[in-house]
């Protein structure tokens, strides 16, 4: 196996696991378009990919990158299980070792989380 076929395993595996947390704990309190912070919700609204819609919603997030899986809101943070805080903190720090994790970080800011939605 090659480093990079064995980074795109691990980065796989790490997204499984970001994925099972955020099924079993709903961290962002996920009911159709709203969360904690609003309706409809502002991360997919004012996403980190420009203006609009992050283009990657489909029925629910299609994108498989874990420095987005693994980023909540302030807000969401704030109100997130112990354990699962834990989990996505490790994963941060998994991530971390290949690169795989880039700004913004959990808990900081972004220009669309925890804001008033744009007009689409």
């Amino acid at each position: 196996m090659t480093e990079m076929e064995f980074v795109i395993q691990f980065h796989n595996k790490l997204m499984e696991v970001a994925r099972l947390v955020t099924y079993y704990y709903n961290p962002c309190k996920i009911e159709g378009n709203s969360c904690l912070v609003d309706n409809p919700n502002p991360c997919c609204i004012n996403s980190i990919f420009g203006k609009g819609v992050c283009p990657f919603m489909g029925e629910g997030c299609e994108y498989r990158n874990l420095g987005c899986s693994v980023w909540f809101c302030k807000t969401s943070l704030e109100k997130m299980d112990e354990k699962c805080k834990k989990i996505f903190y490790g994963l941060e720090e998994l991530g971390e070792i290949y690169n795989l994790i880039g700004r913004p970080h959990l808990g900081e800011g972004y220009v669309g989380a925890d804001k008033q939605n744009k007009t689409i």
